[in-house]
């Protein structure tokens, strides 16, 4: 029994970098959506120093912050701003909140398995709004005659 409590446990801490890694992607991927206000001010391409400014100023933002600004410079569904908000809660919830919230039951194995589903829900979360930002990206891009397609 005690094997299973200790597989859990590193279950749970496998689930945790699945989950923080696919929180940081989606912030990055809507960090760079961000970037698109300023091409459209200057209406070309922003120079590598202009670039490096701007992301400077985005990697300092918190994924609240970056999502305030999405809603300031994009007209977005009620959907799509429920799944961002959902998002926010439970990427704040896992930075803040995760451990502590389930301290002194780490060792319970219904509370291991309640762990590891709500932390695959959240690497869900994380990876639809992931994916959905980088096809706009990849669509604003092309936009602006980039193809990242390989030939």
């Amino acid at each position: 029994m005690q094997d299973d409590k200790i597989k859990n446990l590193n279950s749970i801490y496998m689930h945790v970098g699945y989950a923080l890694f696919s929180a940081q992607l989606m912030e990055k991927e809507l960090a760079f959506l961000l970037l698109v206000p300023e091409i459209k001010k200057k209406k070309n391409l922003p120079s590598d120093e202009e670039i490096k400014k701007v992301t400077d100023n985005l990697d300092r933002m918190t994924f609240g912050c970056l999502t305030t600004k999405l809603r300031d410079n994009a007209k977005m569904s009620e959907s799509s701003d429920e799944l961002l908000k959902k998002a926010l809660k439970e990427r704040n919830f896992l930075a803040h909140h995760f451990f502590s919230e389930y301290s002194g039951k780490l060792n319970d194995t219904e509370t291991q398995k309640i762990m590891i589903k709500r932390l695959i829900s959240m690497r869900e979360i994380f990876t639809e709004i992931y994916d959905g930002l980088a096809v706009e990206n990849i669509r604003i891009m092309k936009l602006f005659g980039i193809n990242l397609k390989s030939t």
